[in-house]
């Protein structure tokens, strides 16, 4: 029938699970049809079926998937959580529901492989394959945790909460006799599975064993300024960091001023207390034939684009801990305030950069977020510039990757090196 058939209707349905196809009540009022659209004409429910068959094969192998990732999750967080320095799947009260919850989805595999199969050669593998679930579900599945229950509202339109299914006879069809118990496995494993949100690890512990000679880490950040109100981009900066033993013994850093025509990126080597600068300001300030400027003092973050920087040092482990201490733990990481003469005391390297802007009373915001290492992989902080009859804030977003990358910074040719400036 065409589908829009004069007399036909259709009213769409809000199904709670998430699909690209949308599914639709139908109403016949007086709908005529030519007579060669008839199927059949007495075996309408038979060729229905059939063509219903890869659709449920689809469906089971859709989620005997969600069941197996289940499963997986379930078995791998047994093995990783520790309690008293001992696994959790140790013990049999964890180990053995996911192990028996297992066996549902198991043999629901086969069961849609087998139909599979059948469909292909042009059986009705779809109805072979519910028809023999019965068989297997008698063995027994995963038990469903105490309020748990599948409800089937609606055709196609899933709830999983505490309600009990309403719709009996939609229940006990075949194709929900195939998909009920695969659902419920994989509902039973993930509640099951939830684990309890875990601590962050302590950051300072994770970043001490990083600071091995050769190694380092990699980085970028944004720098903004807020201003009467508006937000705005004043610098972008990257770069990579060099451990020595317990510390950042070398640094290649290029930074970026985000307005203004003709701006070029300024880069910075620093390498113990020497310091060679390129590009910026010093393009056109140099000897013929010079690109880099060595001095032996500087801002390793860049001579002029390095005048704000992100004043909390997140290759510090004494920086971490105070960030820790002073802070909240969150799910990922922790945040709190910091006042640059609190962090002043533990931070070298705030210390060696002297930020301007700022006075020791001036509060820092921070929020560090670490990855399953307890690595820092993004960290954000914000402070009101110290400045006469201005309004203005500094936020600086720091992003890190590689931590324990193998990194070798060498100085520039001593052939393109001057010690002067032009002008």
């Amino acid at each position: 029938m065409p589908t829009d058939a004069p007399g036909s209707t259709t009213s769409p349905i809000e199904v709670e699970i998430v699909s690209p196809e949308r599914q639709y009540s139908v109403f016949f009022d007086d709908v005529r049809v030519p007579a060669d659209a008839v199927v059949g004409p007495d075996a309408g429910p038979a060729v229905l079926y059939a063509g219903l068959s890869s659709e449920r094969i689809v469906s089971a192998a859709l989620l005997n998937g969600i069941a197996r990732y289940a499963i997986d999750i379930a078995a791998d967080y047994a093995r990783k959580r520790t309690v008293w320095n001992v696994p959790i799947g140790a013990h049999q009260a964890i180990s053995h529901p996911p192990a028996r919850a297992e066996t549902a989805p198991a043999g629901a595999r086969l069961l849609t492989a087998a139909a599979a199969q059948a469909f292909d050669r042009g059986e009705s593998g779809g109805i072979q394959a519910t028809s023999s679930w019965p068989a297997e579900r008698s063995g027994g599945g995963p038990p469903l945790p105490g309020p748990l229950s599948v409800e089937w509202k609606l055709p196609g339109s899933l709830s999983v909460g505490s309600k009990r299914h309403r719709d009996q006879s939609l229940a006990r069809s075949p194709a929900m006799r195939l998909l009920l118990p695969i659902i419920v496995a994989g509902s039973a494993v993930l509640i099951a599975a939830a684990p309890a949100q875990a601590a962050p690890k302590d950051p300072a512990k994770a970043v001490k064993a990083q600071l091995v000679a050769g190694h380092g880490v990699r980085f970028s950040e944004t720098i903004k300024q807020v201003s009467d109100g508006t937000s705005s981009v004043l610098v972008r900066r990257s770069g990579t960091l060099q451990f020595g033993k317990g510390k950042v013994v070398a640094s290649d850093i290029t930074g970026t001023f985000a307005s203004g025509k003709g701006n070029k990126p300024e880069r910075t080597i620093m390498i113990g207390r020497t310091f060679w600068t390129s590009g910026g300001l010093y393009r056109s300030g140099l000897p013929k034939g010079k690109t880099w400027y060595k001095r032996p003092s500087a801002l390793a973050s860049g001579a002029v684009t390095g005048l704000v920087i992100q004043v909390v040092d997140a290759a510090e482990p004494s920086t971490l801990a105070a960030l820790v201490q002073k802070g909240k733990r969150g799910k990922s990481g922790y945040s709190g305030t910091i006042t640059f003469k609190q962090l002043g005391k533990v931070s070298r390297s705030l210390r060696a950069a002297k930020p301007v802007f700022a006075t020791p009373d001036t509060d820092i915001t921070y929020a560090l977020t670490l990855d399953a290492k307890g690595l820092p992989s993004r960290l954000t902080t914000s402070w009101e510039a110290a400045m006469l009859g201005s309004d203005r804030t500094y936020k600086v977003e720091t992003r890190y990757r590689g931590w324990g990358t193998k990194i070798s910074i060498k100085p520039p040719p001593p052939a393109k090196t001057s010690t002067k400036l032009t002008r």
